[in-house]
């Protein structure tokens, strides 16, 4: 198959941003999942859209040529955005348009770079065939996690949109945000899953918990700016680099068509990658130089 061939996608990961600060994400957010995949798909909404695509010209061509239409950005629009502002939540009340069977909604930052992402959730609907998504509840709380799959289909119905008009409705009849009523009363960082569950819970009920099965597979490393990669202290949260990750994308790293890509990438988007190739001792892996010397100054 040729690089612009595209095979039939069975899932589309998408995702959306309200704001600049995380679009030095975008790009490998596109080039991991599709160089690790043929039955794969992203799409991005983008607020700056104009900007974005004017200043990461030379890197989006890169991305057109290896990928042909297996990825699409998009201007973030709709009177849902413009009520409630919030970067991480943008992507739970904004419809993908790639229509694949499953629509897996994932934080920007989430680098997917298994090989087998379709076939996680084709197995979990087995056990649960009538499900129209997967995700965590969190605990007792009224959250349902930032990072789910969907069959898209089902899940975008008249009745989840239908849902969707009545909470902004409410939103704005209470004025919710300025009184900082729940769940606008949570620091900025956690009220988004509160919103998912709203959105999602009245429409398609509770998500289910598979005795065995993990129903929101990550997939990937999580390279936030908010954990650190590796643990700290017992307990603590970090990216998910497990060794057959960092294998996969250290892999991934190392190829021609990286390579290609990697000057276009935001500096600061080369140095937390670099940290995915430091042990805990701090010296670096081989096969990761590349982007030390790629650095864009």
């Amino acid at each position: 198959m040729s690089k612009n061939q595209t095979k039939a996608s069975d899932l589309t990961l998408f995702s959306a941003l309200d704001s600049d600060k995380y679009e030095k994400f975008v790009l490998p957010f596109i080039f991991f999942p599709l160089a690790a995949n043929e039955d794969v798909r992203v799409e991005v909404h983008l607020k700056n859209y104009d900007s974005f695509i004017e200043s990461n010209a030379g890197g989006l061509q890169i991305l057109e040529q290896q990928f042909g239409n297996r990825f699409a950005i998009h201007p973030l629009k709709g009177k849902y955005f413009n009520i409630l502002p919030c970067g991480s939540t943008s992507r739970f009340f904004t419809e993908p348009i790639f229509r694949s069977k499953w629509t897996k909604i994932s934080d920007i930052d989430l680098m997917h770079v298994e090989n087998h992402l379709v076939n996680d959730f084709d197995e979990l609907e087995k056990e649960k065939p009538s499900d129209t998504y997967f995700a965590l509840k969190r605990g007792q709380h009224k959250k349902i996690s930032g990072t789910l799959c969907v069959k898209t289909s089902e899940f975008y119905s008249s009745e989840w949109r239908q849902n969707l008009e009545s909470y902004f409705q409410n939103v704005v009849e209470e004025d919710k945000l300025r009184k900082k009523t729940h769940p606008f009363d949570q620091p900025f960082y956690y009220h988004d899953e509160f919103v998912n569950y709203d959105l999602i819970v009245p429409v398609h009920g509770l998500p289910s918990s598979i005795e065995g099965k993990n129903v929101r597979p990550i997939q990937g490393i999580h390279i936030s700016p908010n954990r650190p990669p590796y643990p700290e202290f017992e307990g603590c949260a970090t990216w998910g680099i497990s060794e057959e990750r960092k294998k996969a994308i250290q892999g991934l790293m190392s190829s021609q068509a990286f390579s290609e890509l990697l000057p276009h990438l935001a500096q600061e988007m080369n140095e937390l990658l670099e940290k995915i190739c430091i042990d805990k001792s701090f010296s670096f892996h081989s096969n990761c130089a590349s982007i030390q010397d790629h650095r864009i100054l």
